[in-house]
């Protein structure tokens, strides 16, 4: 059976194609990192504020420490909009590899589909030689 001509090519797609699901992993491990990190963050935040208005429910805390837990909530709200501008990054990112693995699935699959014509006539070819043959011993015979 004579080889796939292309088959050099669809051993280079399907390792691009392996490249784009590596690449799409490390997208969707980095999106659930923010977004376990943005979890985090918001939680702090949240603890932090729920301090501050127990100041104004009557506990007495000294005008440090009040100063302290909100410049701590400030600081803990422009962490939670950087985190928000790199997940914004990261879907955009995602969006571009789902894309890209999309696109190289859809070459894999096309050289697969050649191939299994290319297969199929090769068989047929062998078969239709088998059926001349055959012919030809009964001929001779």
């Amino acid at each position: 059976m004579a080889a796939f001509r292309f088959d050099t090519v669809l051993r280079i797609r399907e390792s691009e194609r392996d490249l784009c699901r590596m690449a799409l992993a490390e997208a969707q491990r980095s999106e659930a990192e923010l977004l376990a990190a943005h979890q985090r963050t918001s939680t702090e935040r949240t603890d932090a504020l729920d301090e501050l208005r127990a100041t104004h429910e009557g506990e007495a805390w000294s005008a440090d420490r009040v100063a302290s837990r909100q410049q701590y909530a400030e600081r803990l709200a422009a962490k939670l909009k950087g985190i928000e501008c790199e997940m914004a990054v990261v879907a955009e990112l995602l969006t571009l590899r789902r894309s890209a693995l999309m696109e190289a699935d859809t070459a894999v699959k096309a050289l697969e589909k050649l191939s299994g014509r290319h297969v199929a006539d090769e068989q047929r070819a062998e078969q239709a030689a088998a059926e001349r043959e055959r012919d030809d011993h009964r001929r001779a015979a």
